[in-house]
């Protein structure tokens, strides 16, 4: 029984140690993307693209 033990912890330790850094990457690009999901942000960082495109191609607004 214990050699079974040692198979699945040995194997179990193996599948993590290969998932481990794709769940890294999941959670970090899920924390990236959290920040777009600011309705009132993204409505002003629009407006401030916006204004700096009228700007740098001198139209009026």
């Amino acid at each position: 029984m214990r050699k079974q033990n040692f198979k699945f912890s040995y194997y179990w330790q193996a599948i993590l140690n290969y998932l481990y850094p794709h769940l890294m990457i999941i959670k970090h690009a899920n924390q990236y993307v959290g920040q777009f999901y600011d309705k009132r942000r993204e409505e002003l960082i629009s407006l401030l693209v916006i204004d700096k495109y009228f700007e740098m191609t001198n139209q009026p607004y």
